[in-house]
C-alpha cells in the first residue's frame, strides 16, 4: 500500500494479514527542521502498529515517544527521506497502522511508503556431522 500525503492529523490505516507469522512494514517518510519551516518546532512522526507505541526501553526520566531511532525526527533528518522497517509477529486478520504527528496544529511530514511483507515464519537449520 502507498500513501503520497502530508500527515497533519494522526492518519490510521487497516490492513490484513493473510498468514501469521513474521512481517516486515517499512515506512519512508520525509520531515523538515524548524529552521527549514521558518518555524519554532520540527516536524516529528512516530508510528503505532495496533495501538502500540514504540518507545525507549527502559524509560529514563521522562518517557519518550519522538526522539527515538524508530521515529522520524525533522531536526535530525532536514527534509531527507527516512525509512523503518518494523519486524513483528502478527497474527492472521486486519490490523491497523498508525501516523502520529507530533503537534497537530501544523503540517508534520510527507509520508512516502508503507508496505506490509506477510510471510509465514520459516525455520531452518544446517547441520553438519564431524
Amino acid at each position: 500500500m502507498k500513501i503520497n500525503k502530508r500527515i497533519t492529523d494522526t492518519y490510521c490505516r487497516t490492513f490484513a494479514v493473510e498468514k501469521s507469522g513474521l512481517v516486515a512494514i517499512s515506512v519512508s517518510a520525509r520531515c523538515q527542521s524548524k529552521k527549514q519551516l521558518k518555524s519554532n518546532t520540527d516536524e516529528d512522526l512516530r508510528v503505532e502498529i495496533n495501538r502500540a507505541p514504540f518507545r525507549e526501553l527502559p524509560p529514563e526520566k521522562n518517557i519518550q515517544q519522538f526522539n527515538l531511532p524508530c521515529t522520524f525526527n525533522g531536526s535530525q533528518l532536514r527534509g531527507l527521506k527516512k525509512t523503518v522497517t518494523f519486524l513483528t509477529v502478527l497474527e492472521k486478520g486486519e490490523h491497523e497502522i498508525r501516523l502520529i504527528p507530533k503537534r497537530k496544529s501544523t503540517p508534520a511530514a510527507l509520508s512516502r511508503n508503507m508496505r506490509v511483507l506477510s510471510r509465514p515464519l520459516q525455520k531452518s537449520l544446517a547441520l553438519t556431522r564431524q
